[in-house]
């Protein structure tokens, strides 16, 4: 059997698996499977030579999020751990890497506790997917030390702040839909949900 493949630098190689089949029957059959066999053991020195970003990014596609969460997360990826992480093997990662981390975007960025932890969520994921996926033994992310969460106080509108809103908010196209948040404090994803079957007009309601 031989295998043509790209190295790394997109040079083309051959190697050659000598085969024991006396026959071209059974040479097809054994040529299957040395190429799965090889295939597989280049799989397991390959993966984890992968860096931080791939790892996520597999977890990103592999795992059933919704189109926000999914967007927030490739955000998150791009903005802050790709490049901290750059090329860094996910495989060689500790639980104090992390904690540096996530000290370092708490104190030398502009990102609040509560977004580093939201980091922190995302790693941790990413290595439990690695660990169902049998790539990893454990999650290194488990010690690290992160912030505290923070516990945010509402900050609610006031009756003049409703009333600028309900004034700027008459000259958009989305009119209606400001209003019913504004009236029933409705979640975008309930605002959007709504049918005319929502109303029942012989109650009023």
């Amino acid at each position: 059997v031989v295998l043509r493949e790209k190295d790394e630098q997109g040079k083309w190689h051959q190697r050659w698996i000598l085969l024991s089949s006396s026959s071209r029957r059974s040479a097809k059959l054994e040529a299957v499977d040395k190429i799965t066999e090889y295939n597989e053991e280049k799989e397991k020195t390959t993966i984890p030579s992968q860096s931080l970003s791939w790892l996520i990014r597999e977890y990103i596609e592999h795992t059933m999020l919704t189109p926000k969460t999914r967007q927030n997360y490739m955000s998150m990826l791009e903005t802050h751990i790709d490049p901290y992480f750059s090329g860094k093997k996910f495989s060689e990662l500790t639980a104090n890497d992390f904690s540096i981390y996530y000290k370092y975007k708490n104190e030398e960025s502009d990102l609040s506790p509560n977004s580093v932890i939201k980091h922190h969520q995302l790693i941790h994921a990413a290595y439990e997917y690695a660990i169902s996926g049998e790539l990893m033994d454990k999650n290194p992310s488990d010690r690290a030390k992160k912030p505290r969460k923070i516990r945010k106080e509402p900050d609610a509108y006031s009756l003049e702040d409703y009333q600028r809103l309900f004034e700027a908010a008459k000259k958009t196209k989305i009119f209606p839909e400001i209003v019913l948040a504004m009236v029933y404090g409705l979640r975008r994803s309930e605002l959007l949900g709504l049918r005319w079957s929502c109303i029942d007009w012989s109650k009023r309601i």
